[in-house]
């Protein structure tokens, strides 16, 4: 049986909290313990907290959407893959907004790997399509978008956590970049190098990398980057590796609520083929390479955006009598 970590949401974990305290008609639903939270803390519309609320009541009306890695195996391919990329504006996520699920024990440099829940779309557009479903549910007024003037036409990535290190204090962690910072994040080579980069976005207003400490930063280096690959390994592949159902007929999820139904799909990945291998072959892992080429973009492509293309390198030992990479494009040259 595989055992999943599935992102345990702020709503969820905050009525469970409150069901002893709200009037017995309201213990049941979890609009009243938003509506307690924010009637109680008056400046509450304006935290991080609620931002979270609203990305997570959007995941929910949408079907509690929920991509299960097939094994951890592609998680370490995919955080370990080489990009040569020149922008990435033409990016797509497979899902505006899903739960990527963490095999329980998958760890890098001794932190567990917690599952996150991932949001994508325009900046400008964040506050109709995030913040305005939340707030026209529970009756407020509407927000507008939070956002400034200079954000617009920018793509944006929100990933959000539960720190189970804080899991007493309900803590949890938030990071938002735009996609033109994805390109300068994926140089990083290691958490110095990221944490350098990030710092460099720290104080604007709608670029954040949040909480410097050790874990966080290991946990947020990471899953950006693997979110990102998932992204690019999707498009590079067409799609093909992303298939309705979960990886296997007995699943386990750590951390989801009894009886709540989810969309849920399968990331798999191609194999390597190991017959035949020389002492001298080496490992190459996978390679992904943007084509921005006009020439990749005309005829059944013309429809596409530039830099929407990629060739993808699967892993090989090369130097075996027979590698087992191949390429789904022409190389960009």
């Amino acid at each position: 049986m595989s055992t999943y970590q599935i992102y345990s949401s702020l709503i969820n974990q905050t009525h469970k909290q409150l069901r002893k305290i709200l009037p017995k008609k309201e213990r049941q639903s979890k609009s009243a313990a938003m509506r307690f939270v924010i009637n109680n803390e008056p400046d509450f519309i304006h935290t991080l907290d609620f931002l979270i609320f609203c990305e997570e009541w959007s995941w929910m009306q949408s079907g509690h959407h929920t991509l299960f890695p097939e094994s951890e195996d592609v998680l370490r391919r995919l955080a370990s893959a080489d990009f040569e990329t020149r922008e990435l504006s033409s990016l797509e996520m497979p899902f505006g907004s899903f739960v990527l699920a963490m095999p329980k024990g998958y760890e890098i440099d001794g932190v567990e790997m917690p599952s996150v829940l991932v949001t994508w779309g325009r900046f400008d557009e964040y506050g109709e399509e995030r913040m305005a479903p939340l707030t026209d549910h529970l009756g407020l007024p509407r927000l507008g978008n939070r956002y400034p003037e200079s954000s617009k036409g920018l793509m944006g990535l929100q990933i959000v956590y539960r720190d189970h290190q804080r899991k007493k204090d309900l803590v949890y962690a938030r990071c938002s970049l735009t996609a033109d910072q994805f390109h300068d994040l994926l140089k990083s080579r290691t958490l110095e190098d990221f944490q350098s980069r990030a710092g460099h976005y720290e104080n604007s207003s709608f670029r954040a990398i949040l909480d410097n400490d050790h874990h966080d930063l290991v946990i947020q280096f990471h899953m950006l980057k693997t979110i990102i690959a998932i992204a690019i390994f999707n498009q590079a592949t067409d799609g093909v590796h992303i298939k309705e159902g979960v990886p296997t007929s007995k699943v386990k999820m750590i951390g989801r609520i009894p009886g709540e139904r989810s969309v849920a799909s399968t990331l798999s990945m191609p194999g390597i083929d190991k017959d035949s291998i020389s002492p001298e072959a080496h490992y190459r892992r996978w390679h992904f390479r943007q084509l921005t080429h006009e020439r990749y973009y005309q005829g059944e492509h013309s429809h596409k955006a530039r830099g929407s293309r990629w060739t993808f390198v699967r892993d090989a030992y090369v130097g075996a009598p027979t590698e087992s990479a191949y390429t789904l494009e022409e190389k960009d040259s």
